[in-house]
């Protein structure tokens, strides 16, 4: 055999290998090494004349264990002994964490707002690197317009136009793969894996098709959605954030 048809046979096998496992699957995603840490937060340390009832949030460099995230003080808003409690949602779409104080704040008092290290983790077990807080200082007076509820999302509304958007290219009417219809999603088991809701309402973290739009999710087999050599845009960090928000609400029709 030529010489140069070796080396192309030679590189096809190991292109073959790096992309299929011995099961001709795809291998899993590689895993960042980088240390679980904070990588922005919404208030800069140091902050003065910070309205009474701002709210803070914390982006991570990975995706949190939700578990971890559930306990009572994973998030606490403290000036000196005095505790201010608060509300705080974790939002797999653009990883993070959102704290809302329950009540206005003092004014004019240094607060520092904290996650907890001790209980706080990463999807793969990882604690934070260091640890997260920011301090500022409240005005003497002010509040900002802030709403804790959040909207109730559904399907026809605001999803299904994201999907037709973005993944009409695999999944549309001339397409052979099924369509992203209410009907399709919801109370149905991946293909993937068996026994995994694509859609569970109220439970994003067990909602297998948000782990499919978020495209650097770990826990996932195949490709995300859409794959890599389709046509169509993946789904912005916002719009992944309304399908999140969807089933947080209740994933209706």
């Amino acid at each position: 055999m030529p010489f140069a048809l070796v080396g192309l046979f030679s590189l096809t096998l190991l292109w073959l290998g790096c992309e299929l496992t011995l099961e001709g699957e795809p291998p899993p995603l590689a895993v960042s090494h980088e240390p679980f840490h904070v990588t922005n937060v919404s208030l800069q340390n140091g902050t003065l004349d910070v309205p009474l009832n701002q709210p803070v949030t914390f982006e991570f460099n990975h995706y949190l264990d939700r578990d971890s995230f559930e306990y009572y003080n994973a998030v606490t808003l403290q000036s000196g002994y005095l505790s201010t409690p608060g509300v705080a949602r974790y939002w797999h779409a653009g990883r993070t964490i959102e704290f809302f104080p329950s009540r206005d704040m003092r004014p004019g008092l240094n607060y520092v707002v904290r996650i907890n290290a001790d209980t706080v983790r990463s999807l793969d077990g990882s604690e934070l690197a260091q640890p997260a807080e920011v301090m500022f200082q409240t005005a003497s007076e002010g509040t900002v317009e802030v709403s804790r509820d959040l909207p109730v999302l559904s399907f026809e509304t605001d999803v299904r136009p994201l999907f037709e958007a973005r993944c009409g290219g695999c999944h549309g009417p001339d397409s052979a793969l099924v369509q992203l219809d209410y009907e399709t999603l919801s109370d149905r088991e991946s293909s993937q894996i068996p026994g995994r809701d694509l859609v569970v309402p109220f439970a994003p973290e067990t909602s297998y098709l948000l782990h499919k739009v978020l495209t650097d999710y770990p826990d996932r087999r195949l490709d995300p959605m859409p794959p890599i050599w389709s046509a169509d845009e993946g789904l912005s960090v916002e719009q992944q954030r309304v399908v999140e928000q969807w089933i947080v609400s209740g994933a209706r029709p």
